[in-house]
């Protein structure tokens, strides 16, 4: 199934109204027109012989005007010359087969569109079909999904959470020494992340920072990068070096955001080096 696309002022067009009583008739004549060059995916043409189709019940139209009053739209309809009507209000245009409903595959997608859409749709339910027969296989055998399962699907990611879940855990091997502690150990994050505090300018969210800090968890060689630049940045930093914290960020933010690996601007006071001419 297609759709049409009919602009919300159609009715009120001035090319329709212009014709007065036909009005009415002329704009069914143009919605069943569209619907069926998109039904049949003619671009837009209309054939001489589907014409009279569209007018055939024309003079039984009525409009009731009170309880048993009605009154019919347009009097020996087929009489009335209907596509001479619309190729003169500017509606369709002739063809030598019929004619051509005007700026049709402007708004509306031709053949050839159409086909390839249902194509990657029909092709798109071909792989899902045989993802999930296959996944449906897999799973009565007691196996998990294909290699070739998108990493981003759905069922890859419900596989894979599978397994984790129910894959046996190997035992932890046991420490050789409990006071050792790596650098990225509880306490080494922590004395690593107690030493940037404190040399951070503007103390506000604390506990933000710190979940900050366990996200990037860094090992003891980015902690000292991480100390360096603080340290850099409020000898150069002109909010931290005339200490206005109002535009300092938040301590949150500068983890976050990594700006330790902000380009350094040169020292307070530090000679400027200008090339020469």
């Amino acid at each position: 199934m297609t759709w049409v696309k009919i602009d919300d002022q159609f009715s009120d067009h001035p090319k329709l109204r212009a014709w007065g009583s036909y009005s009415p008739l002329m704009t069914a004549l143009q919605v069943r027109a569209l619907c069926y060059a998109s039904r049949f995916l003619t671009n837009g043409k209309l054939p001489r012989s589907v014409v009279p189709l569209f007018t055939a019940d024309f003079e039984a139209i009525q409009v009731q005007t009170g309880e048993t009053e009605f009154v019919t739209l347009a009097d020996h309809a087929s009489e009335v010359d209907w596509a001479s009507l619309m190729v003169k209000a500017g509606l369709w245009e002739p063809d030598r087969e019929g004619w051509v409903i005007h700026d049709y595959l402007t708004y509306n997608l031709s053949r050839d569109e159409v086909l390839a859409r249902r194509e990657q749709q029909r092709a798109a339910g071909q792989r899902g079909g045989k993802t999930r027969s296959e996944r449906a296989r897999r799973s009565a055998q007691g196996t998990f999904a294909p290699d070739d399962t998108p990493d981003d699907s759905p069922g890859k990611r419900l596989v894979e959470s599978y397994q984790t879940k129910t894959r046996p855990r190997s035992p932890s091997p046991s420490p050789k020494n409990k006071n050792s502690s790596s650098p990225r150990s509880s306490n080494g994050r922590e004395n690593g992340f107690n030493c940037w505090w404190n040399e951070y300018p503007k103390k506000v969210g604390k506990a933000q920072a710190v979940r900050e800090w366990e996200k990037l968890n860094p090992d003891e060689a980015l902690q000292a990068v991480l100390l360096e630049a603080i340290r850099q940045q409020k000898r150069t930093v002109k909010a931290m070096v005339e200490n206005e914290k109002r535009y300092i960020l938040d301590p949150e933010r500068w983890l976050k955001y990594r700006r330790w690996e902000d380009e350094a601007p040169p020292e307070a006071g530090a000679a400027v080096q200008y090339p020469k001419l």
